[in-house]
């Protein structure tokens, strides 16, 4: 993240030079083309639990997310070699088939066409977290959060 200021009217960046505090920071790691994530949240505001498992594959060209809230489920498919997507909702037992490509924000990326119908690829990993050197993280040293020691990045 960079910090921009304003100075009787000019504007200065804040940091200047060297993109880490650090001398040699540690290579950003390599993500991996395949991955499941489980996330549980619990929204005390808007009294509600959430639980949520996505499924990534890069390779299959596919993915999908499993989302159950108060007791209802809705999983959504996507196809990306058959630019399709595909929602059930197990409460109402219904299906819902479209096009990712006319989908208004599919979950792993848009549908890039190749040509023949189908959509080109599904998003990297990196360019779905917005992850890698391109989008200029800075590394910030490391810190312990519940117990796990993490390596912290600045976007």
């Amino acid at each position: 993240m960079l910090f921009i200021f304003s100075v009787k009217g000019s504007i200065f960046p804040v940091c200047f030079g060297k993109s880490s505090i650090y001398d040699n920071p540690p290579k950003l790691p390599t993500l991996p083309d395949a991955f499941q994530a489980n996330v549980q949240a619990n929204i005390m505001k808007k009294n509600y639990s959430m639980e949520i498992t996505e499924f990534y594959d890069r390779r299959s060209n596919f993915g999908a997310i499993r989302a159950t809230r108060n007791g209802h489920t809705v999983h959504t498919i996507w196809n990306y070699n058959n630019d399709e997507e595909i929602i059930i909702n197990e409460k109402r037992r219904s299906c819902l088939a479209s096009r990712i490509s006319s989908s208004r924000r599919p979950a792993f990326g848009p549908c890039m066409p190749n040509g023949n119908g189908s959509c080109a690829h599904i998003e990297s990993v990196a360019e779905l977290f917005r992850f890698g050197a391109k989008y200029n993280e800075t590394y910030m040293g490391q810190k312990w959060i519940r117990g796990i020691r993490y390596g912290l990045n600045n976007f």
